[in-house]
């Protein structure tokens, strides 16, 4: 089941896509393109973050700037870049969020949400 709204043009070509399994054995419909045969795979955005604790035992917090949620009081995080481990992703965002460089711990948490919203 879809929660977003599906890919209509090729990117590749603009023209309009048609979903259906791939020539390729792939077991999941795609959006594949009929002028160019581009596959167009949808995979999910990692997030990343830290929870950077001071020597005293303070946690270092970031205050929103953007929606959703402006205002609210956060951890610093964010997504990840390609070409780079959830540990570089997650100590860049911490630099660009807080300003912060940071010794990086141990994996803290790891969590799974289907659907975000």
């Amino acid at each position: 089941m879809t929660f977003r709204s599906p890919i209509q043009h090729c990117r590749a070509c603009g023209t309009a896509v048609v979903y259906r399994l791939p020539d390729d054995g792939d077991t999941r419909q795609r959006a594949v393109c009929p002028a160019c045969h581009t596959v167009h795979y949808e995979n999910p955005l990692n997030v990343v973050g830290t929870v950077p604790e001071f020597a005293d035992g303070r946690v270092l917090l970031c205050k929103r700037n953007i929606e959703p949620r402006w205002g609210k009081w956060t951890l610093p995080a964010g997504f990840m870049e390609l070409d780079e481990t959830t540990s570089q992703g997650a100590a860049r965002e911490t630099d660009e969020e807080a300003g912060a460089q940071i010794e990086m711990g141990p994996l803290f948490s790891l969590l799974n949400v289907r659907r975000v919203g």
